[in-house]
């Protein structure tokens, strides 16, 4: 636990405008607003490790560093959603995850702790924990046919684990090699299972009678031998390897001979995966591009009429670090729109998707990691932001709007960092409106705290029973009068109002559904109603004093995804998967009269379009008829007095170093000035706050950071001197950030990577369009190059930033020439120029 780290910004010089601060005050509506704009949070999403797709190619299981695991949603070919989370635990790092065929809720997972584990997807609950008795395990194959999985451990061994009857128990283990199995294959016709080692030996095993049938060795380089990091056995018998050589093999199952190889991929081929045809397959890894091949007839062979050959096809260097899972959406059509669809991630976090049948055409889709759906708490009262981490909570206390000046220096305080004890990562946390209780949960249990009025923030831990402590919680409430705390348990659809003064259970409601779970839940600001949205699409409302059953909600075209009840608590405003907003009338029962002469303005493309990935609400507490819907890219007022099909943006202005907002009266007004934007709530009637995750632009300025260098300093290896960097990073990042040794030599190294992999790219195209022996790289195959890398997002920024080089280049010229007096000095300036120019182009190589 530790307290009293300040984040502030820079003070103003004068009149002059201000630099960016951790929170900005800005005018929103005709009404002045101020926003707390947050961007101190350090909120970072964790590296990839492990991901599989379900039998119907609708669902898709991401697993986290930290062993979370994310259930995606398919709602469209290009849209999908996280769904659901399973909470990972300490020291768990998951290698390999297999979803049952025959019973879709089962997914099988194996870790480096020596576990192996099902998780049930329909409860978002682990069990059937399984020690594997043999160390780290590495890797692991899936028969769904003999329900056993095969698992490669520390030890040398292959253990088989039986699936049967609903369970999961050991079976069976194999003769050790005595070397850590890093890589496993099942055959599923033949039974046969296929491992690698790190001493580079291809090992094929009888999965009946657990014999070694036959072995192939890999060659050695330098003495060194190859790691056998992925293997992939295809229908035919055929047994690809990836290896840490770069190394791709084909070889014939039966004999262990070499059929094809291809060199392609310059590192450790560290993952595999192929469609259900074995028509087109796909390799990464440290590499950090994605390699296709694709079958092809080749009757002419005599070696390979038998079998398939192997073409390369294309490759995609769409992340910036090593990839370590890739997956493919079962493919269940020839349809052209349903396709399938390929995901892969890795250390740089990101989750990206390509479609299949247009691979080396269509540029990559980079689905949006945002910190989770309850990572954020507001204390109204205390002026307290609560944020959410896996292993602890973040107390951050926010500037008092009085005390603010017009215009200087605001900082924000991290009041208090609490770390949570045990194993499991933290589910859930809320902070009651007085700021005197915090509560968080993990699977195991249910902690609560006191901070004391005096404005110390020393938490004081309450002991709870074990009746509301033991099960642990799924999501967490306090009642607006912060009296009453609400649990959702982890078991079942079950709901406890515990009183804080007494410490006891005064109000349950439970369902008795075998397959259904509380996702989130919300209280009224009146404190009398509670809305509970289940693991089945429905939203139950609940009378909180009697905790008697008032109405239940449902769409079943839709998935909803946030809600929020209007100041008076008549309304309750849902958001759905596709970006539109539906709005209940609890008295009624049913949609608002305002949601049903919306429909058409609601699911109108443009209306979707602005509010792409759409996060949550946010409801002004004496405004009933507004609302702000938030997403990653915008924030939109909703207007509900007014019907209408019109859709404006907001108008942005600066006056005195401030940013300010005027909107125009309309049913939706878009504000692009804030994004990424990951919460939003009002803190007072007057007050937003806007949680802001610049991880993401950070990400983009490590790449804009490369390219502006590579055009403006045309370094001849990439490198940077660090005050070069430094000056970049000053430039370009918030002034929160402290810039360390570290981050230069990171940021050096980004750079001199895309340098190196823009470059080749560019100097490729120039080479191809050029009718000469020697040629020139211009600034069209830069950006042809930057297009074919996926960075196309980026050339806006980057033209911003030439043009502004360009100018600063230009009014230095003028101030320079207008200090000389007479033609010649001008004459002598020139010269000076010219051979400039020519220096520059003999040591670019040019004659």
């Amino acid at each position: 636990m530790s307290t009293g780290r300040k984040r502030k910004s820079n003070a103003c010089n004068g009149s002059a405008q201000c630099a960016e601060a951790d929170r900005e005050l800005s005018q929103v509506a005709s009404k002045k607003t101020f926003v707390h704009r947050c961007r101190f949070v350090d909120w970072v999403p964790e590296s990839i490790d492990a991901m599989t797709c379900n039998f119907d190619g609708n669902k898709l299981a991401v697993a986290r560093s930290d062993g979370t695991i994310e259930v995606w949603q398919m709602h469209s070919d290009t849209k999908w959603e996280i769904d659901s989370i399973i909470a990972g635990s300490k020291d768990c790092q998951i290698t390999s995850m297999w979803w049952s065929t025959q019973h879709q809720r089962r997914l099988f997972v194996t870790s480096l702790n020596g576990t192996l584990w099902e998780v049930d997807v329909s409860l978002l609950l682990r069990k059937r924990i399984v020690d594997s008795n043999g160390g780290p395990i590495w890797c692991s194959g899936f028969n769904e046919t003999k329900q056993q999985l095969a698992i490669g451990c520390e030890d040398g061994r292959v253990r088989l684990f039986s699936i049967a009857d609903d369970d999961l128990h050991f079976y069976k283990g194999f003769v050790s090699t005595s070397k850590r199995i890093v890589s496993l294959s099942w055959h599923i016709e033949k039974n046969l299972i296929y491992t690698g080692s790190e001493d580079g030996i291809i090992y094929r095993w009888n999965a009946t009678t657990g014999r070694n049938e036959s072995r192939i060795t890999l060659d050695t380089v330098a003495n060194n031998h190859s790691v056998v990091w992925s293997l992939l056995v295809l229908q035919d018998d055929t047994l690809v390897s990836g290896d840490s050589f770069g190394n791709l093999c084909f070889w014939d199952g039966e004999t262990g001979t070499l059929l094809q190889k291809f060199t392609h991929l310059t590192a450790d081929i560290l993952t595999l995966c192929t469609d259900s045809k074995n028509s087109v397959l796909y390799a990464s890894g440290v590499d950090a591009q994605v390699a296709e091949y694709r079958s092809v007839t080749d009757a002419s062979d005599k070696c390979l009429a038998d079998r398939r050959s192997w073409k390369y096809s294309y490759s995609n260097r769409a992340h910036s670090h090593d990839v370590r899972a890739l997956a493919i959406a079962p493919i269940k059509s020839a349809d052209e729109k349903h396709f399938g669809r390929l995901f892969s991630g890795g250390l740089d976090t990101q989750l990206i998707s390509y479609r299949i049948n247009t691979f080396h055409t269509h540029r990559p889709w980079k689905m949006p990691s945002m910190p989770y759906r309850g990572t954020f708490a507001l204390s109204s009262e205390k002026r307290i932001l609560l944020m959410q981490k896996a292993r602890s909570l973040d107390l951050w206390q926010l500037s008092a709007t009085a005390s603010a000046p017009e215009v200087g220096a605001l900082q924000e305080t991290l009041a208090l960092q609490l770390n949570i004890s045990g194993n499991s990562n933290v589910t859930c946390s809320s902070i009651s409106s007085d700021g005197q209780y915090i509560a968080c949960a993990t699977v195991d249990d249910i902690k609560l705290f006191r901070l004391p009025h005096n404005g110390q923030y020393s938490p004081e831990k309450i002991v709870l029973s074990d009746v509301i402590a033991r099960n642990g919680a799924r999501a967490l409430a306090f009642s607006p009068d912060s009296m009453r705390l609400v649990v959702a348990t982890t078991s079942a659809f079950q709901l406890h109002v515990v009183d804080l003064k007494r410490l006891e259970i005064v109000q349950s409601y439970f369902i008795e559904e075998e397959d259904v779970v509380i996702q989130m839940f919300k209280v009224s600001n009146d404190a009398q109603w509670l809305a509970v949205l289940d693991t089945h699409n429905r939203l139950t409302v609940l009378n909180l004093d009697t905790m008697q059953l008032h109405c239940q909600l449902s769409l079943s075209h839709e998935k909803m995804t946030n809600f929020g009840f209007n100041p008076p608590g008549s309304l309750l405003m849902v958001t759905v998967a596709s970006d539109s907003l539906v709005v209940y009338d609890l008295e009624s029962k049913s949609l608002s009269d305002w949601s049903r002469s919306n429909v058409r303005q609601l699911e109108a493309s443009e209306f979707r379009a602005k509010l792409r990935h759409l996060k949550g609400v946010a409801l002004r507490p004496n405004q009933p008829n507004t609302a702000y819907l938030y997403s990653q890219s915008s924030l939109a007022k909703i207007d509900m007095s007014t019907t209408g099909n019109g859709n404006k943006q907001a108008k942005k202005f600066i006056k005195n170093g401030k940013e300010n907002i005027e909107e125009d009266p309309s049913f939706c007004t878009t504000i692009n000035q804030f994004r990424p934007v990951a919460y939003a709530e009002f803190l007072t009637s007057k007050e937003l706050v806007v949680v802001e995750t610049p991880w993401l632009k950070y990400k983009c300025t490590e790449i804009l950071i490369g390219y502006v260098c590579y055009q403006h300093y045309r370094m001849p290896n990439g490198m940077l001197s660090r005050s070069t960097i430094e000056e970049h990073l000053s430039q370009r990042l918030p002034s929160e950030y402290r810039i360390t040794t570290d981050t230069i030599d990171y940021i050096n190294e980004c750079v001199t990577e895309f340098v190196r992999i823009t470059a080749e790219e560019a100097n490729r195209l120039a080479e191809l369009g050029a009718s000469k022996e020697q040629f020139r790289v211009q600034e069209s195959h830069l950006i042809t190059a930057a297009n074919n890398l996926a960075l196309h997002t980026l050339l806006p920024d980057v033209e911003s930033q030439r043009q502004t080089n360009r100018q600063i280049q230009n009014t230095k010229r003028k101030r320079d020439r207008a200090k000389m007096s007479g033609s010649e000095e001008l004459i002598v300036e020139q010269k000076k120029l010219f051979e400039l120019a020519s220096n520059k182009a003999k040591s670019e190589g040019w004659q």
